[in-house]
């Protein structure tokens, strides 16, 4: 099984059809296999490859969407659960924007915490699966900080309904509701 290789200067598909005719003058016998441009081959051996790099890509974004939506979820029900303690603050005085950074403040403390374990566990798949990375690092600081910063904003945008819910409590309501 034989292949050639031709680098020209010119489109590469102006050059199939002469290569067929040199072939068949060659080895009229012989059946020439399919002519390729190099681009095309290239493609066809990245193709895979693309495919599960979007898959991942597409899984990694479901992935911050659940974590986005798990934590609002947790911060909405803490808000419900302490509707009472939020209408006492404010009765006694509290600002909403105080209420406001203590909501914020648990959220984002919940995402440190998920960040603090989460940058050695990358940390370590990416020292496990380095040899399957091509021109990356093991440990691409750029890389981890950009998605820590996403993960930081994202949460916070999770936190903020949660939080002005919880300084909008009506203090008059909360209480009468005890």
């Amino acid at each position: 099984h034989a292949s050639l290789a031709v680098r020209t200067s010119v489109e590469a598909a102006a050059l199939i059809a002469p290569l067929k005719a040199l072939g068949k003058r060659i080895a009229p016998n012989d059946a020439l296999g399919p002519i390729v441009p190099f681009d095309a081959r290239i493609a066809d051996t990245l193709r895979e490859r693309t495919r599960l790099n979007s898959l991942l890509g597409l899984l990694g974004l479901l992935a911050l969407l659940l974590a986005a939506v798990g934590l609002y979820a947790v911060l909405a029900y803490a808000v419900g659960q302490r509707i009472t303690e939020f209408g006492v603050r404010m009765a006694l005085g509290a600002r909403p924007s105080i209420i406001v950074r203590q909501v914020l403040g648990q959220g984002l403390l919940l995402v440190g915490l998920g960040v603090t374990l989460g940058l050695p566990l990358a940390w370590l798949f990416a020292r496990t699966f380095s040899e399957r990375l091509f021109q990356v690092s093991a440990f691409d600081l750029p890389t981890l900080a950009a998605v820590t910063l996403v993960l930081g904003a994202i949460a916070l945008l999770a936190c903020l309904s949660p939080a002005r819910r919880a300084a909008a409590i009506d203090p008059v309501l909360a209480l009468r509701n005890e």
